[in-house]
């Protein structure tokens, strides 16, 4: 049986969504993190289609854990580790002395609930050509 994950091609979607954000010429470190409210916020925005079959609710205090911050904080990681997935990089934001993130979504604020609960922030970044 196809996960939904595999019939919607949520890598690819993903993987197109980080390619957009182009590296900092000054620096020279790579593309830019996104976090993972940040990535369901732009899915959201690019794919909603797709969103609203993965999850009810883009995410943020209150939306419980059906939304699609949470599918994509635990399917996309596994994706990385387990099923080949080498283009795009996993790290962690330590919630330490961060009183909260908000986030805004069109006319929506969302506001994290990973530091609230002492948990990192999961952030990806593409890696790949």
């Amino acid at each position: 049986m196809t996960s939904l994950w595999d019939t919607n091609r949520v890598t690819h979607l993903v993987r197109q969504i980080l390619q957009s954000h182009h590296p900092d010429p000054t620096y020279g470190t790579g593309r830019p993190f996104l976090t993972t409210y940040q990535l369901a916020i732009e899915f959201s925005d690019q794919f909603p289609q797709v969103a609203a079959i993965l999850a009810q609710q883009t995410g943020g205090e209150g939306h419980g854990p059906y939304a699609l911050t949470t599918y994509l904080a635990r399917w996309l990681p596994d994706r990385i580790r387990h099923r080949g997935v080498t283009d795009i990089e996993l790290r962690f934001l330590a919630p330490i002395h961060i009183a909260g993130i908000q986030l805004q979504s069109g006319q929506s604020i969302i506001s994290t609930t990973t530091d609230q609960a002492g948990f990192n922030t999961t952030m990806f970044r593409y890696i790949g050509p």
